[in-house]
Formats: structure tokens, C-alpha cells, sequence
């Protein structure tokens, strides 16, 4: 977790949660777009090896499920969904990328929906990755990039409209 950037340790005071400036958020942000922009050409090229198209449509209808149910639940369907694609990229250097860049992006999604009672980031989520999905099974790996991409940037614009507590 300290090597994840997560956990900040300080001497005498012992490790707590670390937070991250608007400005770390926005580059993980900026990253994570090219990161998972490129998962999902991957994953479109890949989309008629057995099993993709079915688990993807799955774990669409997941997170679906899991919208009344509550926010954290909300967080690791979609968490799924993001990892899912990045696996079907088949792309061991960019799995790896992907995973680390989940790990700093979703746990500060899910702190969020602990503090915030009308969590503003996951009612968008459900619909964007239905558009992701589609996407991605339409076979156009240039499309499937573009609406992910898309799809990044505005869980990033959602963000940066967040209020200064969230970030520190």
C-alpha cells in the first residue's frame, strides 16, 4: 500500500490514508485516459475470442444491479468492469499499468463516496460504461478508444468539480 502511493507513513505519528492535490489527481487522471483509452482498442480488436463479448455484457448488467444497492458496491463493479477490459487487451505491460492506475483512481472514488452522501461520481458511471460496452462490441477498435477515453475524461472533469476537502 506505501508502495502504491496509498498509505503515507510518518515517524512518530504512525501511517493514515494519504491524500492527493487536485493537480496529482488531474495527471493520474491524464494517464489513466491513455492507459485505459488503448485497453479498450485492445480489447475491441480481442472482442470475438470466446467469452469476452458474454463477460462484458455481464458485468455491465452487474453494476446495474448494484445501483440501489449501495455506492461501494457501485465502485467495485465498475472496478471490475475497468479490469476485465484491461485483461482483454492482452497486454501484460499494460494490464500491470492499468492495475496500479485502478488501485490510486477507484480507492479515491470510493474515499469520496464515504464522505459524500450523494455520491455525484457514480450516477454517470452506469451509462458511459454501457457506451464503453457497446463499444467495444462493435469491433471498431478506434471508437472503442475514443469513447473510453471520453469516458475518463468525464469521471476526471466530475472530479476537479469536487469540493477542496476531498483533496489535500
Amino acid at each position: 500500500m506505501v508502495s502504491e502511493g496509498l498509505i503515507a507513513v510518518e515517524p512518530h505519528r504512525g501511517a493514515s490514508i494519504r491524500k492527493r492535490s487536485r493537480a496529482e489527481v488531474a495527471d493520474l487522471y491524464d494517464i489513466s485516459e491513455v492507459l485505459e483509452g488503448l485497453a479498450a482498442r485492445n480489447a475491441a480488436e480481442n472482442i470475438g475470442r470466446p467469452g469476452n463479448a458474454e463477460l462484458l455484457r455481464s458485468l455491465v448488467e452487474q453494476q446495474a444491479e448494484s445501483v440501489p444497492i449501495s455506492t461501494r458496491r457501485q465502485v467495485d463493479a465498475a472496478a471490475d468492469l475497468h479490469e476485465a477490459i484491461l485483461l482483454m487487451s492482452d497486454n501484460p505491460r499494460l494490464i500491470e499499468l492499468g492495475t496500479n492506475m485502478h488501485v490510486l483512481t477507484f480507492s479515491l472514488q470510493l474515499r469520496h463516496s464515504q464522505l459524500v452522501a450523494d455520491h455525484p461520481l457514480s450516477g454517470h458511471s452506469l451509462d458511459e460504461h454501457r457506451d464503453v460496452v457497446d463499444a467495444i462490441l462493435t469491433g471498431d477498435p478506434q471508437h472503442a478508444e475514443e469513447v473510453m477515453r471520453g469516458h475518463i475524461r468525464n469521471g476526471k472533469q466530475r472530479l476537479m468539480a469536487l469540493p477542496d476537502n476531498v483533496f489535500h
